[in-house]
């Protein structure tokens, strides 16, 4: 049985998150990145590259992703929101 793009993008998405439950910060932003480059409309992945980049003390690359999320997914109340937040600081 062949896996669809969408069950590949989110089987991406959740390596990330397992990826970050493993401490392996940096294998968890592949997996995200990847994920949003298949399918820019994965709000998840957004969100978790914008909250790693932060937890990691790059509020530059996390403003940066929270531009693209907030562009590729204009009624996404959550991108706006950590957009916004960023932009303040």
């Amino acid at each position: 049985v062949e896996e669809t793009s969408a069950e590949e993008e989110l089987r991406t998405v959740a390596e990330g998150a397992a990826r970050m439950g493993a401490g392996d910060e940096i294998g968890a932003i592949g997996a995200w990145r990847a994920a949003v480059i298949a399918d820019s409309g994965l709000l998840p992945a957004y969100l978790a590259l914008v909250d790693t980049f932060l937890h990691l003390g790059q509020p530059g690359l996390a403003l940066q992703v929270a531009r693209s999320g907030a562009a590729a997914l204009p009624t996404s109340v959550e991108l706006r929101d950590r957009l916004q937040r960023l932009e303040r600081r």
